[in-house]
């Protein structure tokens, strides 16, 4: 745990290896597993505020990244991008990265939407009303 603290709060990474730093600290702490129980909520937790320490937000309306949305939407996957990383090979590595970063980007294109007014109000609350319009 010591080595992944000063890993995490190492100020000598470049800008551009952000995004790589907080899946990789994501991957190492569910690996060391520090915990009986709350891994997962706390991981979940270090990723979203390693996200606000470096800044990934969305600057619409102060809506934040969501890294539930991108860690429990699909365990089974989740499980094994992780697996991937446990092999600590490089290729496989990459493969947890892209695994995080495609889930952000994922993200940040939901919230994108849902922050469009005309994307909120044809797609969904239009859609919500004739829905209920029609149970009547």
């Amino acid at each position: 745990m010591n080595e992944l603290y000063s890993f995490i709060n190492s100020e000598n990474d470049e800008e551009k290896y952000h995004l790589i730093k907080i899946a990789q600290a994501h991957h190492r702490f569910a690996w060391i597993h520090p915990f009986q129980d709350g891994n997962g909520r706390t991981v979940r937790a270090l990723t979203y505020a390693m996200l606000i320490k470096y800044g990934f937000q969305v600057d619409l309306a102060g809506r934040l990244l969501n890294p539930t949305a991108i860690f429990c939407s699909n365990r089974a996957l989740y499980y094994r991008a992780l697996s991937w990383a446990d092999t600590n090979e490089k290729e496989k590595m990459l493969a947890w990265c892209e695994y995080v970063f495609k889930g952000l980007s994922h993200e940040i294109e939901k919230v994108d939407k849902l922050l469009d007014y005309d994307y909120l109000s044809s797609n969904i609350l239009m859609k919500s009303y004739m829905m209920r319009k029609s149970e009547k």
